[in-house]
């Protein structure tokens, strides 16, 4: 029997794993992370990490200094307990939520199966292709931005390309990819928006804003006020969204106000 994702499938479902729509939690230095975001544990593949799995690991796979690891290193993951994934883990998980018998695979065990692909440089904007360097891989979903599972003090995170030094991308061979001209990138909170800021995610929150029904405008190239422009009618929409959802009425996008549009 196949297995087999679109391009699409596997992106959504490591987005999941990623936390992708629950409140943010943090964002630093091109890399946001989500508050229900699963943990990386090495060798990880989406069990649920408890101190009494942390010493069964220990116990079975320590080598030297490696029991640290398992019990006291990774025990960020125990409260409240998270399922872990390593980097290779959150692909294979991905394909386990469809197919149960999907094998175990390292990052370097995709790269050597990849159908196509090839230098950074050409990376296409094709959410569900794969970045790798040795040891280690993640999936791309479009807008610059790649899911990984980053490691122990990360978890499965939302970063910017620039922030690891990916050597290659390709297709991972059990993946259908179906070309669309404009993937969705997903959107992740960078900064404080408020009254006459310019931008990306600006025009983010506007599009958002009209999805949910208010009246922004006629401005922009599809006359529905989506221009990246924070003018008085996005300021005046943003204040009744905010008023709806019982957030702090003041302008302001924050973390709060941008995770409850996106989510």
């Amino acid at each position: 029997m196949g297995f087999y994702l679109t391009n699409k499938q596997l992106a959504d479902e490591c987005l999941k794993m990623a936390g992708h729509g629950s409140p943010v939690e943090l964002v630093r230095k091109g890399i946001t992370y989500y508050r229900d975001r699963w943990g990386y544990v090495l060798g990880g593949q989406g069990e649920t990490y408890t101190k009494e799995l942390a010493e069964k690991w220990a116990a079975t796979r320590h080598r030297g200094t490696d029991r640290d690891y398992y019990v006291n290193e990774c025990a960020q993951w125990y409260t409240p307990p998270r399922r872990v994934v390593d980097c290779s883990g959150m692909i294979v998980q991905a394909f386990r939520t469809y197919y149960p018998g999907y094998p175990d695979r390292t990052a370097n065990g995709f790269a050597s199966q990849f159908v196509g692909g090839g230098r950074m440089d050409t990376l296409p904007e094709i959410a569900g292709v794969a970045v790798h360097k040795d040891g280690h891989i993640g999936i791309y979903i479009g807008g610059g931005l790649v899911v990984e599972s980053r490691g122990r003090n990360y978890g499965v995170v939302i970063s910017e390309l620039k922030t690891q030094k990916w050597t290659k991308w390709g297709c991972i061979a059990e993946v259908q990819y179906i070309p669309v001209e404009k993937p969705d990138a997903i959107p992740v909170f960078r900064r404080n928006l408020k009254y006459k800021m310019k931008g990306d995610d600006v025009a983010a929150v506007q599009a958002k804003l009209v999805a949910f029904g208010f009246d922004i405008g006629k401005y922009g190239p599809k006359k529905d006020g989506v221009d990246g422009v924070f003018g008085k009618l996005t300021d005046t929409a943003v204040r009744k969204f905010q008023a709806q959802k019982a957030l702090k009425v003041d302008g302001i996008v924050g973390v709060k106000t941008w995770a409850a549009l996106m989510g």
